[in-house]
């Protein structure tokens, strides 16, 4: 309420209303006055209340006999205004409904009798609305920045979600294809070993067709040559291997086509043979690039009786 550019209040205009209330501010040039005139003065004008702030007390240089900081007129039966109150404050105004005290040289009005509680100047009230709106736009900044926080972060999770789903899904289709990959190594594997043992199957079966059939092109050879096959010498036959069948057969056929004691074709070891006449002869094959095979020892041919022997 101290402005040094202002050296003059005016309470009251003829064009106003009376006022119910009025504060006097004693002034250096004028101070005698404000104290002895101002409460008849502002009885006339019909106050309901007067007070009085002497602010030059402060400084000690009241132009007073009796200076107060404080004093308080209340208008009373008649319209005179009567002193409540001299002092230094706080002071209670009916009027106003309000505390008046002096606090840092201003005059300040309070809700509280300790000032705690403080009625802003227009000033403060601007300064207090600016402050307000000052931190209205930080808590609005604030906020604005916590919720954009709140969106990258949620963004950021977000983000990790779809990833984490990518991978998992890249892990699933990994494992499927290990899966696939390692479903077909198997179908091959099987397939492979069934091929494997299909082969061995089909050449067991040839191996033993073709040991049954020269087993029996030794038999039908030695029926053409009018020797006689017992069932002990078919079981002689029976331990032969197919080389040794082979060999046989060729043997049978070389003898029977000379009818006598020629070169057998085909054999690695001498074979006895007994010609027609009862003649033994033991001949080696010459032929080495025919052999297929060889006969046991313990199989010889006798021709001229028409009988294979054994032994």
């Amino acid at each position: 309420m101290k402005d040094p550019s202002v050296d003059r209040w005016h309470a009251y205009r003829p064009e106003t209303p009376v006022p119910v209330f009025v504060v006097e501010v004693v002034s250096a040039s004028n101070g005698s006055k404000d104290y002895e005139q101002a409460p008849a003065k502002y009885a006339m004008l019909g106050v309901d209340e007067l007070l009085l702030f002497d602010p030059l007390v402060l400084e000690g240089r009241s132009p007073a006999s009796e200076p107060y900081l404080l004093q308080l007129y209340r208008k009373v039966s008649g319209g005179k205004l009567k002193r409540m109150y001299a002092g230094d404050g706080p002071v209670w105004s009916e009027s106003v409904g309000a505390w008046f005290l002096v606090k840092e040289e201003l005059l300040r009005v309070a809700r509280d009798r300790d000032g705690m509680s403080l009625v802003l100047s227009y000033q403060e009230g601007e300064a207090e609305e600016r402050a307000s709106r000052r931190k209205a736009e930080a808590r609005e900044h604030a906020a604005e920045e916590q919720r954009r926080a709140a969106e990258e972060e949620a963004e950021r999770e977000r983000t990790e979600r779809l990833a984490a789903e990518e991978q998992r899904r890249a892990a699933e289709e990994q494992e499927r294809l290990a899966a696939e990959q390692a479903e077909r190594e198997r179908a091959e594997r099987l397939a492979a070993e069934e091929q494997r043992q299909a082969a061995e199957e089909r050449e067991r079966a040839a191996q033993e067709q073709a040991l049954v059939d020269a087993g029996q092109g030794v038999v039908d050879l030695c029926e053409v040559l009018g020797i006689n096959v017992t069932e002990e010498r078919e079981a002689v036959l029976a331990t032969l291997d197919l080389a040794a069948l082979r060999a046989l057969r060729l043997q049978l056929k070389s003898s029977g086509c000379c009818q006598a004691c020629r070169e057998l074709s085909g054999m690695a070891n001498p074979v006895r043979v007994t010609a027609p006449g009862g003649r033994r002869v033991q001949k080696n094959c010459k032929a080495s690039s025919k052999r297929t095979g060889s006969v046991p020892s313990n199989v010889s041919l006798t021709l001229c009786s028409g009988s294979l022997q054994v032994g």
